[in-house]
């Protein structure tokens, strides 16, 4: 056997060329087999003077649970032995980076998704195997050199009904930033822990920050307990409703399996992107709240007709309430001060999905209510989109009147 260089460990049936990176754990070796074939990645755990027996166990662990899968989005795992104390395992050496670094270049939302959607489903399959991963977060989502996504690091997994608890109720497992809020009082995990903990990276694909965080774990802590999810940017507007499933802090309400994300992700692939212009005006909308504009167009020697154009943008309820108010207002103020001038009328609403409701009730009331008689007369398109600008509905009422 050919001896590797003095000061990298000696593996069996292995060259190691160089250091991968180190973690609290365990240590990443670039290697080659003594026979030729494919490089590898080698694994080598050795605990620290004084380390209890945990310390192997959780390796011996990992190597025991990643050996029993069969994923493609899952590390594959070729070898496991021990050497003079050594502990180590050989697996597929993924050499394209992690989501980390990614995430710093810069994702798109499609390829975020295109992401997202295989490791929802390598969590699905290690759930089905009875395993909770437990740190889901972008060190441990590697990549093959096409681009595949690749789930690692099983060190802290347990489980899902465990005979013996791996853990004592009150210790902290995982990454503070990554942990759901349950992870966060130390109580038992299901699968929704590894779910929260993907929203967390699906978060940080779209906006590159973390929606929580802090000078310490507990003040992390403390605000996944207590504190809601921040919006997306307006440009992301469409992926709320999933993030708000993934980030729900009570477990019941939160999605429990992998697959289901996956599905999500599907539809929301297979839908179209809004236009660029509407989303800016999306943006936009939100930025003002409420945007009222009245216009003046010749069409005669002798002859004028007055439109109006009005914005709404709002998040909540509430604000909706007190926009479509002053909306009301100024439609009214309009058709007094236009009289026979009065012409086109188009209202656009920008809302949260939560109220897309509300404002379609406004906009049933200007079409069915007496008071709003006069948009019968004139030309009134009502539109209400979502934040990302994705139109939902849409309702023209009467035809503009003749000009003289």
């Amino acid at each position: 056997m050919t001896q590797s260089p003095p000061s990298l460990p000696d593996i069996p049936g292995y060259r190691l060329r160089k250091l991968l990176g180190r973690g609290g754990m365990a240590t990443v070796f670039l290697a080659e087999p003594d026979g030729g074939g494919a490089k590898v990645a080698v694994k080598v755990m050795r605990a620290p003077p004084g380390a209890d027996h945990e310390w192997s166990a959780r390796f011996l662990r990992e190597a025991a649970i990643l050996q029993k899968f069969d994923h493609p989005n899952i590390v594959k795992v070729y070898a496991v032995g021990e050497n003079n104390g050594d502990h180590y395992m050989v697996m597929e050496h993924l050499d394209h980076g992690d989501l980390t670094t990614w995430i710093k270049q810069g994702l798109q939302p499609v390829d975020a998704l295109r992401v997202l959607r295989p490791i929802a489903l390598a969590l699905d399959y290690a759930h089905q195997q009875g395993y909770i991963h437990r740190d889901v977060k972008p060190d441990n989502v590697l990549f093959r050199a096409d681009g595949t996504p690749v789930l690692t690091d099983f060190g802290v997994a347990r489980p899902r009904r465990a005979d013996v608890r791996l853990t004592q109720m009150g210790m902290v497992v995982g990454t503070p930033k990554y942990m759901s809020p349950e992870q966060h009082k130390g109580l038992d995990v299901d699968t929704r822990s590894d779910i929260y903990s993907l929203g967390i990276v699906f978060y940080e694909m779209l906006t590159r920050e973390v929606p929580f965080d802090g000078a310490d774990s507990m003040s992390i802590g403390m605000k996944h307990l207590g504190e809601p999810v921040p919006r997306l940017p307006p440009k992301f507007a469409r992926f709320q409703r999933l993030m708000d499933t993934l980030l729900e802090k009570d477990p019941g309400k939160r999605i429990a399996r992998g697959e289901t994300v996956a599905k999500a992700i599907d539809l929301l692939l297979s839908q179209p992107e809004p236009s660029a212009k509407l989303a800016i005006a999306a943006t936009n909308a939100l930025a003002r709240g409420i945007d009222v504009k009245e216009t003046e167009t010749k069409t005669g020697m002798f002859s004028k007709a007055c439109d109006i154009a009005i914005s709404i943008g709002a998040q909540d309820y509430e604000t909706l309430q007190k926009h479509c108010a002053t909306a009301t207002s100024a439609l009214f103020d309009w058709q007094k001060d236009a009289g026979k001038k009065a012409r086109n009328i188009s209202i656009d609403f920008f809302v949260h999905p939560w109220i897309l409701a509300r404002a379609r009730d406004y906009a049933k009331k200007l079409s069915q209510s007496e008071d709003y008689a006069f948009l019968q007369e004139r030309k009134a398109r009502v539109r209400i989109h979502d934040l990302d600008g994705t139109l939902e509905q849409e309702l023209v009422l009467g035809e503009a009147p003749a000009q003289a």
